[in-house]
């Protein structure tokens, strides 16, 4: 199975169905990792942003990482309003971010 592909075809139906985080599981990450207004987030596997909107603007940076051309294409047209907020074609592997550039990595539930 090619991780990197499997949600292609069901891109649309996980948009719909896959469930939200608790705004409190959110609120002590942001807590517990020191988030604020000058905070630079890497949001791994961001699918379709699901965890990535809870970030919207209360960042200086946010980049949504996702290797799923469908999945990052729902991302971005739901979230093309967010102001700093870069959807990027990649990986854990290989972000395309320059080094020492990222305050805070997520990864919320990620298979690739």
């Amino acid at each position: 199975m090619d991780t990197k592909t499997v949600y292609s075809t069901k891109a649309e139906k996980y948009a719909q169905y896959r469930w939200d985080y608790a705004p409190e599981a959110v609120k002590s990450m942001f807590a517990l990792a020191q988030v604020n207004a000058n905070t630079t987030i890497a949001d791994i596997g961001a699918g379709t942003g699901i965890l990535t909107k809870h970030f919207a603007g209360k960042l200086r940076q946010i980049y949504a990482i996702e290797p799923n051309a469908e999945l990052r294409h729902l991302l971005s047209k739901e979230l093309d309003s967010t102001p700093a907020l870069s959807v990027l074609d990649g990986c854990a592997e290989n972000t395309g971010l320059p080094t020492n550039s990222i305050d805070v990595i997520t990864v919320a539930q990620a298979i690739h």
